[in-house]
């Protein structure tokens, strides 16, 4: 059985599971990260849509506010950014 991951907010949880693709990739580069709203999207575009854009690309999905980048998210980022090949950052 496999290990639960999950952080204190839904935006910890996405970071550590980026921190997670970066160790099962066991340090082959990534293709960029995909940022999404974590927050409910009534009108918008939710992570869930953005999941197929990184599963193309084999990138993390982190999450944001719609006014700010969560400290967990921005530390993340810097992280997949550090070895990202590109370091493209696509913002759905």
């Amino acid at each position: 059985m496999g290990t639960r991951i999950g952080g204190q907010t839904r935006y910890e949880t996405a970071a550590l599971l980026a921190d997670e693709h970066l160790a099962v990739r066991g340090g082959a580069p990534v293709r960029g990260v995909v940022v999404a709203s974590g927050e409910d999207a009534a009108q918008g575009i939710d992570a869930l849509a953005a999941t197929f854009l990184a599963g193309t690309l084999g990138a993390p999905v982190l999450l944001t506010q719609r006014d700010a980048l969560p400290d967990p998210a921005a530390a993340a980022l810097a992280r997949v950014l550090a070895a990202a090949e590109g370091r493209a950052v696509h913002v759905m």
